[in-house]
């Protein structure tokens, strides 16, 4: 589950791609052909015209370069001290931002935007300097090998807020994190580099031949253009940069002040307030996590996402929490722990996952749901990427042939193809491509050392291994048609077919735990791999549209994965020291909801349970039913609605995602922002392209960052809960 990377992700929700950045570009019928055959609502709307004309008028659909402004200079080497460094550090800030919210909401965001915008507003100044490396015109292409290295050093950290902490949850690793991280880094090292290396081959086909839009992509190239195309587009530059600068601060400060003061500035209990004036029923809301969260990121994710998906999610999270939970418990199938017995007996907990407390026969609430949205998550994913299997099977096929022809009969394709041909094909970057030994020697290097890290730390076959990987490049194929149609990655789709497929192929392991090992380990493989590629090949079209070298990207991917190989599993040691009830499912309470960890950990355990599978059998009965009801729906949607008419019917995805996650405040904070965000964009359509995304990407950041802060404040004693205040928090309670 996650929402990031070069577009923003989450199990199921589409991702937040800056729609403002490339409004108005298409002014023809034909904008519509492709986009009606789309399986997501949200996926063109950035393609919906405006009164006012753009700053460059563009197709987007063209696949062509961006048109370069008059007066720009000729850049000289695109690949520079400089860019590298800045995109690492900017990819680094959303790598912590990122593992904040991954752990704590499943939600991630990607680093191309952020990494375009802040990389202009720190180079731009320092380029009219004498400063040593940092001076020198500092143009539009080199602005894109900023927000590539940005991208690459960003990425991993969906490892590390998902499979990883499932396996200690399980007891499948060291009691500690800190005494496994030579171990972590090498398993970052195995999974970082497949995404380059499957990227380039795939270039051809998914960005010169076919086009796709890739929405993300095509924004941050549009927004680096507009940022570089004179006194105009630098003047926007400004008001864009300015206010991500301001809401990144604002939301960082107000993360930090909140774990100390977390019941007044953060949380608001209102439910537990009622119960202080006398209304004791009123705690029930409260005991069902109806309370309002002050969350900057959720606020920032539904000014992007849109209505659909965050009503979606909000729906889900109602039916969830505001109606079967607590049916469930009137009934005595599900069952809570009173928090406060002696003091305030009407305080009930419904969330634990504890072996002593849940069990199939007797589950907490949190439990019995979980099992449900997993499987609508699943399914409705499947049914999407179903409804669209058959152009990404035409799309392998068409690499496929191509390659052979490449290989055997190269001069016999040159004399029989088409002028046409020549010219669709015909590649702006000749002269500063990949080499082939480059990229064909980087997998090979990336299969062996995988082999080796997964055999000798792991134990895992090798015959695992390789088919972990082959997962990985086949599910590419599918994250990059689906990024490129609809900017969604589907990540968590594509780990969950692996984890499937791996529990396939060691059903018949004699020992549960390794086989627990085997198919986390090999399904975050499969799935690191598809999401770096598609990642990747963003990028790539990007660097297409703003004229950039593919071999200089190719290059900042490379230096800006080893920041990522460090990082990632660096801060999630972090946090596991200040939060140790992340990787610990008898942890009474946690700040963190981790429901990434837990979608993981369910699809592992059932997959390799022996004999009776660990649901209960009303919550298993419930999950088939509500999942055959999504991809009924899921299929009436994309097949007999008219496009138009789609926005009213429910995202299933994100109905599920409202089960898995436990706490109703996430939905309510995008609820709320989409739909001030509707009226805002439908009343002032030039401020909402302006500032949405900044506004958006400083908030989400900001908290991020905010939270990394906090951890490090309570690994030095100087956090919240040494020097908090437990003011208006339920039971009298610190509830930071």
């Amino acid at each position: 589950m996650s929402f990031s990377n070069t577009q923003g992700k989450a199990e199921g929700i589409p991702s937040p791609h800056n729609t403002s950045s490339i409004d108005n570009m298409e002014k023809t019928v034909a904008s519509q052909d492709k986009a009606k055959d789309t399986p997501d609502d949200e996926a063109y709307s950035i393609i919906a015209p405006s009164e006012e004309a753009p700053i460059i008028p563009y197709n987007v659909k063209s696949g062509d370069p961006l048109p370069i402004p008059d007066g720009l200079p000729e850049e000289g080497n695109q690949f520079t001290f400089r860019a590298v460094a800045v995109g690492c550090l900017l990819g680094s800030v959303v790598q912590a931002s990122n593992m904040y919210l991954g752990l704590k909401t499943g939600f991630t965001f990607g680093a191309s935007l952020f990494g375009a915008l802040f990389g202009y507003a720190l180079l731009k100044p320092l380029s009219k300097s004498k400063i040593p490396f940092f001076g020198g015109y500092f143009g539009p292409k080199e602005n894109c090998t900023v927000q590539t290295a940005a991208t690459a050093s960003g990425g991993l950290g969906i490892l590390f807020s998902t499979g990883v902490p499932a396996m200690y949850q399980l007891g499948l690793l060291s009691p500690n994190p800190k005494d496994d991280i030579a171990k972590l880094i090498l398993f970052a090292m195995a999974g970082a580099f497949f995404g380059m290396a499957f990227a380039i081959p795939l270039r051809t086909h998914y960005v010169l031949r076919q086009k796709l839009l890739f929405p993300t992509p095509t924004a941050t190239a549009i927004a680096i253009q507009r940022l570089h195309s004179g006194p105009e587009g630098e003047e926007t530059g400004k008001k864009q940069v300015k206010c991500l600068a301001l809401a990144f601060s604002g939301s960082m400060s107000l993360r930090v002040l909140s774990q100390y003061l977390p019941g007044i500035v953060w949380k608001w209990h209102w439910g537990w307030w009622l119960y202080l004036m006398g209304a004791k029923q009123a705690v029930g809301i409260d005991n069902w996590t109806w309370y309002f969260e002050i969350t900057p990121a959720f606020l920032g994710v539904g000014i992007l996402t849109g209505l659909n998906a965050s009503l979606s999610f909000y729906l889900g999270s109602l039916i969830a929490w505001g109606i079967i939970g607590p049916i469930l418990v009137a009934k005595n199938i599900a069952y809570g722990s009173q928090r406060f017995p002696d003091v305030y007996p009407e305080i009930y907990d419904y969330q634990s996952l504890s072996s002593s407390f849940t069990t199939a026969t007797h589950p907490s609430a949190r439990y019995w749901l979980l099992w449900p949205g997993v499987l609508l998550l699943i399914v409705s994913s499947f049914t999407e990427l179903g409804l669209n299997g058959k152009k990404m099977v035409m799309g392998i096929w068409e690499i496929a042939r191509t390659a052979f022809n490449t290989v055997f009969h190269q001069k016999k394709t040159n004399e029989k193809a088409s002028s046409d041909d020549r010219d669709t094909l015909k590649d702006p970057a000749a002269g500063h491509l990949v080499p082939p030994v480059a990229w064909g020697s980087l997998l090979v290097a990336s299969i062996i050392l995988t082999c080796l890290v997964m055999k000798l730390k792991f134990q895992v076959q090798l015959g695992i291994t390789l088919l972990a990987i082959f997962l990985g490049f086949l599910f590419s194929f599918i994250g990059v048609q689906s990024c490129g149609d609809t900017d969604i990655n589907p990540i968590s789709t594509c780990a969950k077919a692996s984890q499937l497929i791996i529990g396939g192929a060691t059903h018949s392991y004699a020992i549960p735990k390794h086989a627990l090992t085997v198919n986390l380990l090999s399904g975050m493989i499969a799935g690191a791999a598809a999401n770096q590629t598609t990642d990747m090949v963003g990028d790539l079209r990007a660097g297409h549209l703003l004229g950039a070298s593919p071999a200089n990207q190719f290059y900042s991917q490379f230096v800006g994965s080893f920041f990522a190989i460090v990082l990632a599993p660096s801060l999630f040691v972090l946090f596991s020291q200040a939060y140790p009830c992340i990787i610990d499912l008898e942890a009474k309470t946690c700040e963190f909801g981790v429901p990434s960890v837990g979608a993981w950990r369910a699809v592992a355990t059932a997959v390799t349970a022996k004999g009776d599978l660990p649901i209960p059998k009303s919550s298993a009965i419930f999950a088939v039913v509500m999942s055959v009801v999504g991809m009924l729906l899921t299929i009436i949607k994309y097949k007999f609605v008219p496009r138009n008419k789609r926005k009213f019917i429910p995202n299933m995805n994100a109905v599920g995602l409202g089960f898995v996650v436990n706490f109703t405040g996430y939905a309510s904070a995008m609820a709320l922002a989409s739909i001030l965000t509707y009226f805002w964009k439908k009343k002032f359509p030039r401020t909402y392209e302006v500032y949405a995304y900044s506004l958006a990407a400083g908030l989400m950041s900001g908290e991020g960052l905010g939270g990394v802060l906090n951890a490090m404040f309570s690994v030095a004693g100087i956090g919240g809960k040494k020097y908090g205040s437990s003011a208006l928090c339920p039971g009298k309670q610190y509830c930071g």
